[in-house]
């Protein structure tokens, strides 16, 4: 490395000069007309220019060899002092426990119903985050290939196997080591299986030899693949939630029995089932999704296997079958859930909720819930709800209502009349249709031995809030004494759509005794 100082030029040019060449240059001046004392000067710096610059580069060169060396020396330094920082770091004094804890926070959650790209497949199917965090250090790569519940969570979807990367037998391999470093942990699958080919009958049964492990499994499959599952036949111990979606019936052989016995399955969902009754541990099950999605085999009548939760979502398919007649049903099921997951024509939903209400009688049901997916709110049919209440004496068992339908006024203060027991009441404006208004507020406020709903305990709204104020706020404190009488409090929700309850309306009502006040914005709102 050079000690010697270099010299800077003396032909520099100052300021004057690199004026002076401006000017010539902007006055196209030939060489015979410059003056002959500023034209000396320049021929002379003509001739030193070349050597100076050759000394510049020289030394550019020699600066630039020596600044390699300190770029370089840097780097080390800097990594050898990032290491010995290290020793102390905090995250050294992490117990193993809370690394697994935060890795596991980077694990794979369940699909989200939209096909992947054949990266984001190659990504999941080799674990890929867990790959990563393992080559931080040899402690992180003894914890996350060590902990089986880092490789509990499976998500496959072989339709964009065939434009990935890697051929299908290495994706099975990724899986198959997988299964291995998950050991005895319960998982959770989420598989989707486009077709019965050999490849997919070699994933199917390489998960079904680890049934004994599965905790919770989505699947969706063409029902010809459904036999590459029988290996898991009365050997699901740990199984506690399914969902079974058929894509295809192209199978005349099904067998229905792979899921006949699983002693902890309690929440289960599924669609396209061939058969009406598929052979499931109906008894025990305390949620059922359903959404059939073939019209044929459409049928309402699995609802007597069941007591507990039903949740029954509209789909395409079924909006053709409803209208043509449902088979009468009576069951023991304590709640029923019933929502829409596509738009159809305002005028069939009318027809459609009247057919599934004209169809069903629940004399255990505490729980009725018409719920809002993302779609436009039905018709309500207010017949057919009257006869089912009258039928289902859910005067005597309702005591949560939860209303998402344009409903005129006069049918809901009807329909809340034949609920005496209601407790807990929902309601919802619907994007273009008020259904609450001041009017309806005085009709649910306390009016002593007379009041419409004489054991109500909560009220939430979701609301445009285009009503006053003080409709509100008198619906909402007349009902606090009669719950303080029975020693409980009231509590009131609610969820602004269009404009915001005051500050001093909310602290108003935030301060009262006896009443448990909560007031947001509908954030999932349109």
């Amino acid at each position: 490395m050079s000690k010697t100082r270099f010299e800077r030029s003396s032909f520099l040019p100052t300021p004057a000069a690199l004026a002076q060449l401006h000017a010539i240059l902007r006055s196209n001046t030939l060489p015979s007309d410059i003056e002959h004392e500023i034209w000396v000067p320049i021929q002379s710096f003509l001739d030193k220019a070349p050597s100076e610059v050759a000394r510049y580069d020289v030394e550019i060169e020699a600066l630039e060899d020596v600044l390699a060396i300190l770029k370089s020396d840097r780097k080390v330094l800097e990594s050898y002092a990032n290491g010995c920082r290290s020793i102390s770091s905090p995250i050294k004094h992490l117990p193993t426990e809370v690394l697994v804890q935060i890795f596991g926070l980077c694990s794979l959650r369940g699909g989200n119903g939209k096909m992947p790209t054949p990266a984001e497949e190659m990504e999941r199917v080799s674990q890929n985050h867990l790959l990563r965090l393992s080559q931080v250090c040899a402690y992180w790569h003894r914890i996350a290939m060590g902990t089986p519940s880092l490789w509990s969570t499976l998500v496959v979807d072989t339709h964009v196997w065939p434009r990935c990367s890697e051929p299908p037998t290495t994706l099975i391999r990724c899986i198959t080591s997988a299964l291995q470093r998950g050991g005895e942990f319960p998982l959770s699958l989420d598989i989707v299986v486009d077709s019965a080919q050999p490849i997919q009958q070699t994933l199917l049964e390489l998960l079904s030899r680890h049934s004994h492990r599965w905790k919770s499994l989505c699947i969706m499959l063409p029902m010809s693949a459904f036999r590459f599952l029988s290996d898991a036949k009365g050997n699901l111990p740990l199984l506690e939630a399914l969902t079974l979606v058929f894509a295809t019936h192209d199978d005349t052989s099904y067998t229905d029995d792979i899921f006949e016995i699983a002693p902890r399955l309690e929440h289960m969902g599924g669609a396209g089932f061939p058969v009406a009754h598929p052979r499931l541990p109906w008894a025990q099950l305390r949620l059922f999704n359903y959404q059939n999605g073939h019209s044929r085999n459409l049928s309402l009548d699995m609802l007597t296997h069941l007591s507990q939760t039903v949740q029954l979502l509209i789909t395409p398919a079924m909006i053709t079958a409803i209208p043509f007649g449902l088979h009468p049903v009576t069951s023991n099921a304590e709640t029923l859930i019933v929502g829409f997951i596509t738009d159809p024509d305002p005028p069939h939903t009318r027809t459609i909720l009247g057919a599934i209400m004209e169809c069903l009688t629940l004399p255990s049901l505490g729980q009725l819930r018409f719920i809002r997916p993302d779609v436009s709110p039905p018709l309500w049919n207010q017949p057919k709800f009257v006869d089912f209440a009258a039928r289902s004496s859910l005067c005597d068992t309702l005591t949560t209502f939860e209303v998402w339908a344009k409903i005129a006024e006069d049918d809901l203060v009807e329909c809340l009349s034949l609920l005496r027991s209601l407790q807990v009441l929902l309601l919802w404006d619907c994007p273009d249709y008020t259904v609450i208004t001041d009017s309806l507020l005085h009709h649910i406020s306390w009016a002593g031995e007379n009041s419409l709903l004489p054991h109500l305990r909560h009220l939430c709204l979701t609301s445009h809030l285009r009503i006053q104020d003080e409709s509100l706020q008198d619906c909402i404190t007349s009902r606090i004494a009669p719950c303080r009488f029975d020693g409980g409090w009231f509590a009131a929700q609610i969820f602004w759509i269009e404009r915001e309850l005051s500050p001093e309306f909310v602290a108003r009502m935030s301060e009262l005794d006896g009443l448990t006040f909560l007031v947001s914005p509908d954030v999932v709102f349109w």
